[in-house]
This record gives structure tokens, C-alpha cells and sequence, in this order.
């Protein structure tokens, strides 16, 4: 962009000044080549009637301008000049331009047809001088536009440079939601560098408000799952001494309360699995890995509770290899299959394909469920979110949060799409 601009710029400047000097060239010659013009044409007029010599001698003595003529050999033959320099420069056809005592004259041309050479031309000095000082002038004027060009090409270099590094920073930020990015700044002299400084301080406050949030989840989570594994141990302790005499129902009251214990601490260990995976900035355990091989594992694992549900899974995929954590990986697809198989209805299909394409891993995953509303989609990641068609059921509105900030951890992005009926969740490495 600041390329283009300067050499339109710097072509504007030339055009400017070529047409400044060849119009205003034409425009100075213009008027004495029209006197000399009508000078050759009274001259000519003088030959037909016989008295050429005499009017040009006549003319030779009453103004300064020039005139010769001579014959078809080249001998002089009347004028005030004997000669014609050695220096001639062709303006156009029919007119020269010549030096005669220190004058610049601009000559009209006439050739009769038996040979003779007739020149009538007009003092021009003043206009040639006036002329110069214009090409000066043009000349000074396209390098002032030369230098305003560098400085504007600097310039719009400088403010490209700092605004694709403000963007550039702002895009990753949004790709790895690390909120400790900066824009770097040389200095606050400028309105941009002014602007970076503010923006900034907008990202640290940011930071340190998203900071102030997952330190309270995380703090309640810690907080309450020591007592809560407490309340679990003693359960436990008393679901084992209860005697069967008893009662049943004491029994089936211990074992709820129990089951419950064990939702709530699922739930504060995917609060803090999330956390943990979100504030990771050096990816240390990661190592190359086959994708194909994950995926086998997790649908060999889930292939029983389909098979329970009378679902169909189909997977098809190739040897593809990532960098990456493979825990994380096995359980970012476990959550997305589980969920899949989750909410397919009994006798539906669940396909799943992983294949290379632009050099990019692209896992997909469709079935023939419910789907999610268009309007939900982007909010099936945020924490704790349910949609009305799962809040009965056992989930925490954790898992998709999880695999979202697996994904984000690998550098990879999430697509949700319509299956007609059914869901596409693709995922891009």
C-alpha cells in the first residue's frame, strides 16, 4: 500500500512536470513564430511581384529582426545576417531556433521551388529566458514532489508497519486468547504509538479482570473439593457400615448422596483441568504424534456404549502427525464422541473422518442428532452453558469448555456446522 501510493505519487510529480514544460514551451514560441510566419508570407508575396531583394533590405533596416536569403547554391543573396550559424536546433517543420549575437531567435522557413531559402525570425531572448526559469522551476518543483514522495513513501511505510503489528498482535491474541500479549512500542511520540500504549493498558486491565475470574473459580474449586472429598470419604465409610437390616431406602439415600459428591468433584476438576490448560504458555510435553491412532483408541472405547444405543460408528481416517499432548488430544475427542453418542437418538449414525487437506489436519464428526440451534453455537463453549434440550441430562456443561481450550492449546479452531439433520464439528489443526 505505501508502495503504490509513492509511485503514484512520484508519477503525478513527473507528469506534472513534463506537462508544464512542453505546453508552456509550445505556448512561449507560439507568438513570434506566428510573426515570422507572416513576415514569410508577405515576403513570398514581394517574389511573385519582383521585389523580394528590395523589401528585404527595406524590412533589414526598419526592425531588429532577422532575415536572409539565399540561393540554391548557398550564396548569400540579401538579409541583415550573411550566414546562418552552425548551431541550429528543428522545432517543428518549417521553424528553427538559432543564435545570433548573443539573441535567441525563433525563424520561420520558406524554400522556393527553384532552390532559394528564405528566413524571417524573430528576437526571442526575453521569452527564452523567461522559459529556462521555467524549467527550473519544473525541475525544482518535481524534486520538492521527489522528496515529499520519500518522506510520504517513509511515512505510510512507518504507519503500515506499526498498524500490521497492532493487528498482528491482536489476531494472535484472538487465535490463543493469551491475554499477556503486548504491542510493541518504540515510542509515543506519534498518535499510533500513543494509540498501542492505550490499548495496552486495555489489555492489561482485561488480563488482570480474566485473571481476577479464574482466580476465584479456582480458588472455590480447591476450597470446596477438600470438604468435598471429605463428605465423600465419610459417605463412603457409612455406605459400607450400614447394615443391610437397615433398610434399603437409608442405602439408596447414601448411594445418591455419594453419586452427587462424585458429579461436584468432576465438575471442580474440570474447572481446574481447564484453568491448568488455558495458563499453559510453553507447550514443553508435546511431542509428534499419530492422529489416527488417537482417534482408533477413542472410538474402540466408546464403540460398546454405541453399540448399547444401537448406533452406527463409521470412521475413516489417515496417517496424520501432529505435535501435540496426547492425553489432552484422547480426551478433547473422547468428550466430542461422548457427546455425540450422547445425544444420537437409539438406531442413528455417528461418522467420523480425519484426512489431510492444505496442509492443515481437519478431524470431522457428524451425526444424525438433534443438532444445536445457530444462535447456540457460540456459546456451547462458554463454561457451564447448557442448551434446554440437555439440562436433564448428567453432563456439567464442562466438556465442550475443555475441548475448546485443548484445541486453542494445539493452535487449532473449531467449526460447527448443519448435517441435515444432525451436527458437523470439525476441528482444523
Amino acid at each position: 500500500m505505501a508502495l503504490l501510493f509513492a509511485v503514484l505519487l512520484g508519477l503525478s510529480a513527473c507528469v506534472l512536470g513534463y506537462l508544464n514544460y512542453y505546453f508552456n514551451r509550445d505556448h512561449y514560441i507560439q507568438g513570434p513564430v506566428t510573426i515570422a510566419d507572416t513576415e514569410i508570407k508577405y515576403l513570398i508575396m514581394s517574389d511573385i511581384s519582383g521585389n523580394l531583394i528590395r523589401d528585404l533590405e527595406k524590412l533589414s533596416r526598419e526592425n531588429s529582426r532577422i532575415y536572409f536569403l539565399r540561393g540554391a547554391d548557398s550564396q548569400y543573396l540579401a538579409g541583415n545576417i550573411f550566414s546562418l550559424p552552425q548551431k541550429i536546433s528543428v522545432l517543428t517543420e518549417g521553424v528553427i531556433l538559432f543564435d545570433v549575437e548573443k539573441r535567441n531567435i525563433a525563424a520561420k522557413v520558406h524554400i522556393f521551388d527553384d532552390g532559394r531559402t528564405l528566413i524571417a525570425g524573430v528576437d526571442i531572448t526575453r521569452e527564452a529566458s523567461a522559459y529556462k526559469k521555467l524549467q527550473w522551476l519544473s525541475l525544482i518543483t518535481i524534486a520538492l514532489m521527489s522528496v515529499v514522495v520519500i518522506i510520504s513513501f517513509l511515512i505510510s511505510t512507518f504507519v503500515v508497519n506499526r498498524t500490521n503489528s497492532i493487528a498482528a498482535t491482536a489476531k494472535s491474541i484472538m487465535e490463543t486468547g493469551d491475554l499477556s500479549q503486548r504491542i510493541s512500542i518504540d515510542a509515543r511520540w506519534d498518535d499510533i504509538g500513543n494509540m498501542a500504549y492505550v490499548l495496552n493498558s486495555l489489555l492489561g486491565r482485561i488480563e488482570d479482570l480474566m485473571t481476577g475470574i479464574r482466580h476465584v473459580s479456582d480458588n472455590i474449586a480447591h476450597d470446596l473439593r477438600t470438604p468435598l472429598t471429605r463428605l465423600l470419604n465419610q459417605l463412603e465409610i457409612m455406605r459400607q457400615k450400614l447394615p443391610e437390616q437397615e433398610g434399603q431406602y437409608l442405602l439408596n439415600i447414601c448411594d445418591a448422596a455419594i453419586e452427587e459428591t462424585h458429579r461436584l468433584l468432576r465438575t471442580f476438576n474440570a474447572l481446574l483441568r481447564i484453568t491448568s490448560i488455558e495458563t499453559r504458555q510453553q507447550r514443553f510435553s508435546f511431542q509428534d504424534l499419530n492422529l489416527d491412532t488417537i482417534i482408533l483408541d477413542v472410538v474402540e472405547l466408546y464403540e460398546p456404549l454405541a453399540d448399547e444405543k444401537s448406533i452406527s460408528l463409521n470412521y475413516y481416517g489417515e496417517n496424520i502427525v501432529l505435535a501435540g499432548d496426547r492425553d489432552l488430544l484422547f480426551q478433547a475427542f473422547a468428550n466430542i464422541l461422548s457427546n455425540a453418542i450422547e445425544y444420537t437418538q437409539s438406531g442413528g449414525k455417528i461418522n467420523l473422518r480425519l484426512k489431510a487437506q492444505e496442509g492443515s489436519a481437519h478431524f470431522l464428526i457428524s451425526d444424525n442428532g438433534p443438532g444445536i440451534k445457530e444462535s447456540d453455537r457460540d456459546k456451547v463453549f462458554d463454561r457451564f452453558y447448557r442448551s434446554d434440550s440437555s439440562r436433564g441430562g448428567k453432563g456439567n456443561g464442562l466438556g465442550l469448555s475443555l475441548v475448546r481450550a485443548i484445541v486453542n492449546l494445539h493452535e487449532g479452531k473449531i467449526i460447527l456446522g448443519d448435517a441435515n439433520p444432525g451436527l458437523t464439528f470439525e476441528i482444523i489443526f
